[in-house]
């Protein structure tokens, strides 16, 4: 069992629906990419609910007119406990280092943000909670939890840590953030108006309601420079053949500009933006 390298602050900024920043967030992130399969670590698939859940969830809500609401756990990676055979030591971090034992490395007992089974023990941590609230997972969505009681219905999509909440009393979701208080830190968004990068506009007098990614697609636009870009429905000759060192075998080689850009161009990054936008709205 080897210990993981000294960590790092990584800085974010958390935005609202419309792009805009709203908060400034700090994580401490371990270098989980120097740990070892089989033997720091197993299983690391955490789910999340699928898109077609969320917006059933929604549907279901305009339909009968019940409560939206939005919870975010806080810090939720540090919650999930490491199971004994997963031991992870860890160079103290600057700043914090312990007098006389500045050599010396700590064992977690906790995930830590960057760590390649903190979403899984999170996810198991999360689960055993939920049932123990008396709630039940749909076998077609483990991530859509459901619960009767004299209180009403509540219906919760959980994305890592966030929650989804739909009821049908407003009582029923307050007890069920009163649960979740009990046991974490949590953020009450109240109505839910921006949800894992989805939009929200719920109008209950017409019984309607409208999700959006704009913010999102107006990020890609500004991060891939395609602010000045022309609109047109079809992007692509079909009919080009296309090679991985140029644009088609008539054309001239590449410049060695070209060839950089290309090579540093963040393409799979590209690509999974593309698609969350194609599953979600």
């Amino acid at each position: 069992m080897h210990h993981l390298a000294l960590p790092q602050w990584v800085l974010l900024l958390k935005r609202d629906e419309h792009g805009n920043a709203v908060c400034h967030k700090a994580q401490f992130v371990v270098k989980g990419f120097e740990q070892i399969f089989g033997q720091d670590y197993v299983d690391t698939t955490s789910p999340t609910a699928r898109m077609e859940s969320v917006r059933l969830l929604l549907n279901i809500a305009t339909a009968k007119d019940w409560d939206i609401q939005q919870v975010d756990v806080k810090t939720a990676f540090l919650y999930g406990l490491l199971p004994p055979d997963e031991a992870q030591y860890l160079e103290q971090p600057e700043s914090f280092t312990e007098p006389g034992k500045e050599d010396w490395v700590w064992c977690l007992q906790h995930g830590l943000y960057g760590m390649k089974q903190s979403g899984c023990i999170w996810n198991k941590t999360m689960h055993k909670a939920m049932l123990g609230w008396g709630f039940k997972c749909l076998h077609t969505d483990p991530c859509v939890y459901y619960r009767v009681s004299l209180l009403g219905v509540v219906l919760s999509a959980v994305h890592i840590d966030d929650f989804l909440i739909v009821s049908s009393m407003s009582d029923a979701s307050c007890a069920f953030k009163e649960e979740l208080k009990s046991l974490w830190t949590i953020s009450d968004l109240g109505e839910a108006r921006f949800c894992i990068g989805i939009a929200i506009s719920h109008n209950h007098v017409d019984r309607t309601i409208s999700i959006s990614q704009m913010a999102l697609i107006d990020c890609v636009v500004q991060q891939f420079s395609q602010a000045d870009a022309d609109p047109i429905s079809t992007p692509m000759d079909p009919s080009v053949a296309r090679s991985l060192t140029r644009p088609s075998p008539s054309a001239p080689p590449l410049s060695a500009t070209d060839t950089y850009e290309l090579a540093h161009l963040p393409y799979h990054s590209l690509v999974g933006l593309l698609m969350y936008l194609a599953v979600g709205t």
